[in-house]
């Protein structure tokens, strides 16, 4: 959140200072967050924190359309980021899903890739649980030895 302008920013440029190396700190540990063994929520979140965290303390504004409500350039930039950001991190298991991502046009924002990743992981916790096997006990029950 940007300081209030008082004092022809005064404010602003003696306290802003402080925000960029903040700022400079988050981006950094942000480049080193590894999915590892979180799940894609957690690890979703634990990125998210720090997107949040970012944006409270960015000088810069973002501009939106009074009229229709679209986002400056620079709000879409800091989407595009965001998304690669987030699969950056992903662990090897999501490779294939990652390259489907890439080939979907327009690009997809950070909400629709979070969505699609859950989904997925969703997905595969099925596909790994036990299955039914037919040599199960219930079938066992009427043969005679």
């Amino acid at each position: 959140m940007s300081l209030p302008r008082i004092f022809g920013g005064e404010l602003e440029e003696r306290y802003g200072q402080a925000d960029a190396v903040r700022i400079f700190e988050l981006k950094k540990e942000l480049a080193h967050i590894p999915q590892g063994s979180l799940d894609i929520a957690s690890y979703f979140n634990k990125i998210k924190q720090l997107w949040d965290k970012i944006v409270a303390l960015s000088v810069i504004r973002i501009r939106t359309c009074s009229n229709c409500g679209a986002k400056s350039d620079y709000q879409k930039d800091e989407d595009v980021q965001k998304v690669y950001q987030f699969l950056i991190g992903l662990n090897d298991t999501y490779i294939h899903i990652r390259s489907n991502i890439f080939m979907i046009q327009p690009f997809p924002s950070i909400s629709i890739v979070y969505n699609i990743l859950l989904s997925d992981e969703k997905q595969r916790q099925v596909s790994s649980s036990p299955q039914f096997l037919p040599r199960s006990a219930s079938f066992n029950a009427g043969v005679s030895k």
